[in-house]
């Protein structure tokens, strides 16, 4: 199997697209294939770590300020959000003789970014309206939460802010 490489598109002064080789690896393949040469090539947006650092922790914030209930953990809380929202993978389990279902990864390289965009999104609507609301939640911690979420870019929850224990505010 032929090794996947990475390109950076760049568009030129004269409006044509280019395929630039985003590493050294990548230049020296290019530089070995004759021109006028089909390649195939994938084109993938992107994951931006800060969104995937930001979700991590608005999950560890959240389990707590929720003293650890119902998950004590950051991992135990991504499990159920992924199992909550049908990101699954059916697997046969030898021992028991029957299906299960298990998270699937939300890592950089199993999820492009504009899928990880609309997990992101229904993972936040999903945390605030269904795990927070049935939580006593203190003020700091709300404020807390909520200046992580003034601090997301490219979604409309995070114009949505957290009042009180059992609101969600739409604004």
């Amino acid at each position: 199997m032929m090794k996947r490489q990475t390109y950076r598109v760049a568009t030129l002064q004269d409006g044509a697209k280019v395929l630039v080789p985003a590493c050294y690896e990548a230049e020296q393949l290019l530089e070995k294939t004759k021109a006028g040469t089909d390649l195939d090539y994938s084109l993938n947006k992107g994951r931006s770590p800060r969104q995937l650092r930001l979700y991590f922790s608005l999950l560890g914030k959240c389990v707590e300020a929720t003293d650890g209930f119902p998950y004590p953990t950051t991992e135990a809380a991504h499990d159920a959000i992924k199992m909550a929202l049908g990101y699954v993978n059916r697997v046969w389990d030898l021992k028991a003789a029957r299906y299960v279902l298990t998270p699937k990864s939300v890592a950089m390289h199993q999820m492009p970014q504009d899928e990880f965009q609309i997990f992101f999104d229904r993972a936040q609507k999903l945390v605030f309206e269904q795990w927070l609301q049935c939580r006593e939640v203190g003020e700091a911690q709300l404020a807390e939460l909520n200046a992580m979420l003034d601090r997301l870019d490219n979604t409309d929850w995070s114009t949505r802010r957290l009042q009180g224990s059992r609101s969600l505010a739409h604004g």
